[in-house]
């Protein structure tokens, strides 16, 4: 029999059930980036449809959750496949906890392989090129355009990023990464070193 250590006994036992209240968990964690919210709703969308969430999960086995894992694997990429895989551990683990039961049915799912694109760095050039371009257009805006990607492509910040900079954030020879309002991906500020190509940026505009 399962021993349920919180009151749940009668109200959660299929794997849906613990799905839904994995993200109601989630979703009240303080300091969770709106980005975040939005991909744990994405995956809980695409798990509430799979046909192994009906199960109860005290008679969850892993035959059943390597059979759901084979089928996302067949239609979904990568590193789609492999958030799905995250949130669906976290309820499992979620699961167990709260059921008190030691055996876990998700432990011989492994990660699907991601082959990374490797991606050329534009050139200095190039980004000169491109930044002249966009003033050229004469446009209202062209100017401020043309600086932020001069801007992003010295310092390497995302553009989020780049929105958030602030003048107090150029300390000397360094330029302070905050990510404002919502911070950075992972919450880290950076410290990167101010090159020549971006001293003339900032001291351009």
């Amino acid at each position: 029999k399962v021993r349920y250590q919180g009151d749940y006994e009668g109200k959660i036992l299929t794997l849906g059930d613990w799905l839904q209240e994995w993200i109601r968990r989630e979703l009240k964690r303080p300091n969770l980036k709106p980005r975040t919210k939005l991909d744990y709703a994405n995956y809980v969308k695409a798990l509430e449809k799979a046909p192994v969430m009906s199960v109860l999960f005290a008679r969850l086995n892993g035959e059943q959750c390597l059979e759901w894992w084979r089928e996302v694997n067949e239609r979904v990429a990568p590193i789609t496949a492999n958030g799905r895989l995250r949130v669906f551990r976290a309820v499992v683990a979620l699961a167990m906890e709260e059921t008190g039961r030691l055996d876990n049915p998700a432990r011989k799912l492994k990660r699907k392989p991601v082959r990374r694109k490797v991606r050329r760095i534009p050139a200095a050039e190039d980004v000169r090129k491109l930044a002249q371009t966009i003033r050229d257009q004469k446009k209202r805006g062209s100017l401020e355009c043309a600086a932020m990607v001069e801007f992003a492509a010295y310092c390497g910040a995302r553009p989020a990023e780049v929105a958030a900079v602030r003048a107090e954030d150029i300390d000397g020879d360094w330029l302070v990464i905050r990510g404002g309002e919502d911070g950075t991906k992972n919450y880290q500020e950076r410290l990167v070193p101010i090159n020549k190509a971006l001293r003339e940026v900032i001291e351009r505009e």
